[in-house]
């Protein structure tokens, strides 16, 4: 007995539950559109070439003097340089002109290299 009031209060039950579902009114199913993927492509890196530096090499800047009567090729090297130990330089850029650098002439041109 127990059994057929479970069964009858089921079938009553699920009849309520229908009956429910008849009273609603359908509402339109919403189809979701396929999601379309987008592919995002990466924009090709473009390496510019690096800006061609031209290197001006400027020729040595040299000075002439006109050697004066006492000088030695030690003081002009000290009045140019600051120092004494240019006269090697001095004596370098002019080896044509002297042929010994103890000896030096008066109103002698010479070439001060930098």
């Amino acid at each position: 007995m127990m059994m057929k009031i479970r069964t009858i209060l089921s079938v009553l039950l699920m009849m309520a539950l229908l009956s429910s579902c008849k009273d609603k009114k359908e509402q339109p199913k919403v189809v979701a559109e396929p999601v379309k993927e987008e592919v995002v492509k990466p924009e090709p890196v473009v390496e510019e070439p690096e800006p061609v530096v031209e290197e001006v090499i400027e020729a040595p800047k040299e000075r002439v003097i006109v050697v004066k009567k006492g000088q030695w090729l030690y003081d002009i090297s000290r009045d140019e340089y600051g120092t004494s130990t240019g006269w090697k330089k001095i004596y370098e850029a002019n080896k044509e002109k002297i042929d010994n650098p103890d000896v030096i002439y008066p109103n002698q041109e010479l070439i001060i290299p930098e």
